[in-house]
C-alpha cells in the first residue's frame, strides 16, 4: 500500500519537508492547529498551518534524498503534486 506524500519547501528557513495528506493531521488545518510533518533534521516534528501555506512544493531534485529516507525507513510513496 502507497502512503500519499507531498514535500514542501520554505524558502525563508531553506527548509525541506513532507506532510502526508492522508493523515488524521491534516483535519487540523482548518481548525489552523499544528499538523505532523517529516523532516531530515529534527525528523518527525510538526508544523503551523501558517507555515505549511507560505511553502511551495518542492522540485524532484530537492526532494529527492528525502524520498530515499523515507523508503528506507519502509514507506512505499505516492508523491502527490500541488499547485503552487
Amino acid at each position: 500500500m502507497k502512503t500519499n506524500v507531498i514535500f514542501l519547501y520554505n524558502l525563508a528557513e531553506n527548509d525541506l519537508f513532507a506532510i502526508f495528506p492522508e493523515s488524521n493531521d491534516i483535519g487540523k488545518m482548518e481548525k489552523n492547529e499544528k499538523i505532523d510533518c517529516y523532516a531530515s533534521i529534527g525528523q518527525h516534528s510538526s508544523a503551523s498551518v501558517q507555515y505549511i501555506l507560505d511553502c511551495y512544493e518542492a522540485a524532484p531534485g530537492q526532494y529527492k534524498e528525502l524520498k530515499t529516507e523515507l523508503e528506507g525507513q519502509g514507506y512505499t510513496l505516492n508523491v502527490i503534486h500541488i499547485k503552487n
